[in-house]
């Protein structure tokens, strides 16, 4: 099934994107893949391995974390941000109205540049 998101790269560059799957997220993100949920209840891919990789960091996707959940980690490496799951993994909506209000706030406060 695919989905619309928003790949946020770590050069502040926002672009929607569809997601069709476990290829996808991974190319996205640069590897294998970690979600975080938000309380959006959208999610985050980021690149599991990205801090072991020394990945620079993703500054637009760590305070939109930060915002939404509280104090988080920092995030490094390129993010996919969709909407929520069916609860046994699959991503099944488009990023919610809220998730992108918050990404269109923080990312325009970061100078970003939409695509």
């Amino acid at each position: 099934m695919s989905v619309n998101g928003v790949h946020i790269t770590t050069d502040k560059v926002l672009t929607p994107v569809e997601v069709n799957g476990l290829a996808d997220y991974q190319r996205l993100v640069g590897g294998y893949i970690e979600c975080v949920e938000m309380h959006t209840h959208d999610n985050v891919f980021l690149n599991e391995e990205g801090k072991l990789d020394r990945l620079p960091l993703n500054s637009i996707a760590t305070d939109i974390l930060l915002r939404i959940i509280g104090p988080y980690d920092v995030i490094v490496g390129d993010v996919v941000i969709v909407g929520r799951s069916d609860g046994q993994g699959e991503i099944v909506k488009d990023i919610s109205p809220e998730g992108k209000r918050w990404i269109k706030l923080v990312a325009r406060e970061a100078g970003a540049t939409f695509v």
